[in-house]
């Protein structure tokens, strides 16, 4: 993506002044200054233009070709280093200024795609679109931006068919680039208009629904019309004097990457972690709560390109993804060719440059979709004051492209089913409800397909139904059973092509399973206390060891903050003068106290920070959990994060049971931090440590077969313990005969038969 992004701290040195562009009540000007096409042959070529100090245009800098503004008073420097370059435009801000006029003295008759619209125009055209054909689009709120402005999302189909695949497209991640939100709304206006009328139209919304958000930053957009046109990121108060975060590098995939910046004041601020901002949040959130979505396309300017995964890093999608991304991204390139000659090229993003946190990456790695950039008219010659008169060829051109891309869409067949939170600890004498999401795309779900299987102790496996709470929402119910038990359960359903699919995918072979038990949490550190923990280091380590303490952050890979919001947390190399500190040349173990896990089972859940995909040598380096149960003497290994990992805290956790190893009263975790490959950073953060304890199973009187409750279940075992009290150890072997002793008396007799009577029958 070819920037004409003015970064305010070098525009100000640059003029002068102290302006701050972020606070700007009057428009900021930059008159005389050019944008201005360098072609560096390698790296020394272009620390040469860089120690001229212009400011970048491009996304980012490397050899071959990079786009700067240069101040009218150093061109002459620039042709000092022989560097060959072109002028795309002489004079920024005369393209600024004509455009603002022409605004400003805009026909109030002209035809809306004649120009250019704020947003409130846009989402008052939206809401006449909905009046024109209520049954084809609606809108809706998904999200609040940062200073409270409504994120708003559009559902477009036809009420013919069901189970429809969908496509999702988003516009003005970038407040600068306004031919994005008005080629999302071009396509808006045409399928409703053209419904009726033209059948290709009418084979999409039959076929596909499509999700939009034409406007994702709202605050920058409204700024970058009211005070700096070329502003690019949203309206965070960063609270050091810079404002706003780049959404397009906010997202988890990639995050804290090359082609990103920790410096408040960059365009490319990553922001302090990923989805720090709503606005991000909100695409987040509507992707996850529509899982029928199939393809996502986010729409940027400038330099007509097509990019697709990967962003970040210069690695291949595995197949067939890479593939179908690449003949897709091809076709949608031909059928653009195709509207009016104009080429776009098909690529690789990172192709362009490597750009860590995007939109794009993120859909497909996390969001399990196929997922392009899309960089819009031009190439360069007018770059984000692009002439009103490109707006509906531009249109008409991605209107192909789509159309292309549906009817790919409207083809895919499948059905999913996922659980976000299968419990692994249940209350005995309670049912359990579990969310199940069974997305059936392209094809009916069969009728009844949708079971619960289940089963107690290795019994046989026994079905429930889900009940169906929403599209794509179910519910299914564990019965209540008796503490002491463990159950092994999945999930299944079948589409009509597809057939049974489950969750998990190779269930029965994997199921998810829980203990039947009161579960207490016996450990709890937030780190403002970190009494019996330890750290060893291994003799070979130069930097990086653990220590506790709030974080001092750096802004390079390090945490910002802990994650329970109590101030400390563990982390390695929190050194408040060395912003080069973290894990060198060997490794650092963080080493919990010693805990008492019971005699059935117990679970740690901790919250990481970890990262390693900084530096030259990024995603190489591992962070291991191991687990001891005595006292340390000896390790097992139970988790291991990377070697590819994105930085930003996020809660994970075992069961001890699933470690093969046997509960004690000298269990230990162990976090191991290293760098013991290439030089790279890495920085790693440990925080809310919590132990649950699954405690021995209680039973009252009368419960003699152990149930965990008293029926008609326990009068066998009520007349063995009476009658051959020696053989009911024999028969029940995980119960206390002295669960018969009713009356309480101290011994187990016939006086105990009228109260267990009177238990059964009250």
């Amino acid at each position: 993506m070819l920037r004409w992004g003015l970064r305010f701290l070098i525009i100000g040195l640059v003029l002068g002044s102290s302006f701050d562009l972020a606070h700007a009540t009057e428009r900021v000007r930059v008159d005389g200054h050019a944008a201005v096409r360098t072609y560096p042959a390698d790296w020394f070529d272009l620390s040469l233009i860089k120690n001229l100090g212009f400011e970048l245009l491009s996304e980012n800098e490397g050899p071959g070709v990079v786009d700067y503004l240069v101040p009218p008073g150093l061109m002459g420097a620039l042709r000092d280093t022989s560097i060959p370059y072109e002028i795309l435009a002489p004079d920024v801000q005369v393209l600024i200024d004509a455009e603002r006029e022409r605004l400003a003295n805009a026909d109030a008759n002209r035809a809306w795609f004649d120009d250019y619209k704020t947003f409130d125009e846009i989402i008052t055209y939206l809401d006449s679109l909905i009046a024109l054909r209520p049954d084809l689009i609606s809108k809706y709120p998904i999200g609040t931006s940062i200073e409270g402005r409504t994120v708003w999302g559009v559902t477009l189909t036809s009420t013919t068919g069901s189970n429809k695949p969908a496509l999702l497209f988003d516009g003005m991640l970038h407040s600068r680039e306004w031919i994005s939100p008005m080629t999302v709304m071009y396509f808006i206006d045409r399928a409703v208009r053209d419904y009726d009328t033209d059948p290709n139209v009418q084979a999409m919304l039959d076929s596909v629904v499509f999700y939009l958000v034409p406007v994702t930053n709202p605050d920058g957009y409204i700024y970058s019309w009211d005070s700096y046109r070329l502003w690019r990121k949203n309206r965070r108060d960063n609270g050091d004097g810079q404002w706003g975060v780049d959404l397009n590098r906010n997202f988890r995939w990639g995050w804290c990457g090359t082609g990103s910046d920790s410096a408040t004041s960059s365009d490319l601020f990553r922001g302090l972690t990923p989805f720090s901002e709503p606005e991000t949040v909100a695409l987040r959130d509507y992707l996850y709560a529509h899982p029928n979505v199939v393809a996502y396309i986010d729409f940027h300017s400038y330099s007509q390109l097509i990019l697709r995964p990967w962003g970040h890093d210069y690695v291949t999608p595995p197949e067939p993804d890479n593939t179908d991304m690449t003949n897709l991204g091809d076709a949608m390139r031909d059928a653009i060719l195709g509207v009016h000659g104009v080429s776009y090229a098909s690529q690789p993003g990172v192709d362009l440059y490597p750009a860590g946190g995007t939109c794009s990456d993120w859909a497909y790695g996390f969001g399990g979709v196929y997922s392009w950039t899309f960089e819009l008219r031009d190439t360069g010659t007018y770059g984000f004051i692009l002439p009103p008169d490109q707006i509906l060829p531009t249109g008409e051109e991605i209107f192909a492209a789509i159309d292309t891309l549906a009817s790919w869409a409207a083809l895919e067949v499948r059905t999913t089913v996922e659980v976000a939170d299968a419990p692994e600890f249940i209350a005995p004498g309670q049912s359990t409800t579990i969310d199940v999401e069974i997305a059936a795309i392209g094809e009916a779900l069969v009728a009844n397909s949708a079971q619960l299987y289940y089963r107690f102790d290795d019994g046989a496996y026994q079905t429930a139904a889900l009940s169906q709470v929403s599209d794509f929402m179910f519910e299914a119910t564990l019965p209540a059973a008796s503490c002491g038990l463990d159950v092994e359960f999945y999930f299944a359903a079948a589409g009509g092509s597809t057939g049974v699919v489950t969750s998990p995918t190779d269930a029965p072979t994997t199921v998810y399973r829980a203990a039947i038990g009161e579960a207490t949490e016996i450990v709890s550190f937030d780190f403002e206390d970190t009494t019996g923990w330890s750290v060893v280091d291994d003799p070979n380590l130069i930097d990086g060891s653990w220590e506790a303490g709030v974080p001092v952050n750096f802004r390079r890979s390090d945490p910002p903050f802990d994650a329970d919001g109590s101030g400390q947390c563990f982390l390695t190399a929190n050194d408040n003068t060395d912003s080069n500190s973290d894990v060198d040349n060997g490794l650092t173990w963080l080493i919990s106290p010693a805990f008492d896990a019971g005699e059935r089972d117990a679970r740690v859940d901790f919250a990481l920070w970890y990262s390693n995909n900084y530096g030259g040598f990024p995603n190489e380096d591992v962070f291991r959990v191991d687990l001891s149960n005595d006292d340390g003497a000896n390790w097992t290994e139970v988790l291991v994060f990377g070697p590819v990992f994105w930085a930003g805290w996020e809660e994970h956790g075992f069961r001890i049971s699933d470690s093969g190893l046997v509960p004690t009263n000298q269990m230990r975790v162990r976090f191991e931090a290293s760098d013991l490959i290439n030089g790279s950073v890495v920085e790693a953060a440990v925080d809310s440590f919590r132990v649950t304890r699954l405690e021995p199973c209680a039973f009252e009187a009368g419960d003699l077969n152990c149930d965990g409750v008293v029926d008609f279940g326990d009068i066998n075992p009520f007349v063995a313990a009476l009658v051959d009290p020696d053989g009911y150890p024999t028969l029940y072997p995980d119960c206390d005969i002295n669960l018969a002793d009713v009356d309480g008396n101290g011994s187990v007799g016939f006086e105990d038969i009228n109260p267990f009577v009177a238990l059964l029958v009250n």
